[in-house]
């Protein structure tokens, strides 16, 4: 094998990696909205993907145009849950895998998980924080109206 043909071999491995981690970071995120769906015990329109920046509440996002990527390699998204028309509230997500285990940053002060795997019922933590953050947004808004 030439020095160019192993750093071929080099590049291909690396993409191969690369497309591993994206296609699995992918399923670990469709996983934990799915289960936080269950957790909730709602339906699929109660909660929205957006992007972890600017959205528009309005809009619908597909996974590719919800997912940015960061320069620590983590994906970023937002998560919306809709209640009523002006009662749609915002949470961001960072995931990842950081030295072989999910990594999981919730809301803006990126509370940290790390989850060895996909089940169901290792996220259970995960969904009462998040359940948490969401209710207490909530609670939060109705007794700044009273």
């Amino acid at each position: 094998m030439t020095k160019y043909e192993y750093l071929q071999k080099i590049a291909a491995d690396r993409d191969y990696n690369y497309n591993c981690y994206e296609v699995d970071c992918e399923r670990f995120a469709t996983n934990l909205i799915k289960g936080f769906m269950n957790y909730l015990g709602c339906h699929a329109n109660v909660l929205r993907l957006a992007p972890y920046r600017d959205y528009d509440k309005n809009t619908s996002y597909s996974f590719t145009e919800a997912i940015e990527i960061g320069e620590d390699n983590l994906k970023r998204f937002g998560l919306l849950l809709i209640l009523g028309i002006d009662k749609i509230h915002h949470i961001k997500f960072k995931i990842g895998k950081v030295n072989g285990k999910y990594y999981l940053g919730v809301g803006e002060e990126n509370k940290e998980f790390y989850i060895e795997d996909q089940e169901a019922s290792n996220l259970s933590t995960v969904y009462d924080y998040i359940y948490q953050r969401f209710e207490d947004y909530y609670k939060a808004d109705i007794n700044a109206n009273i």
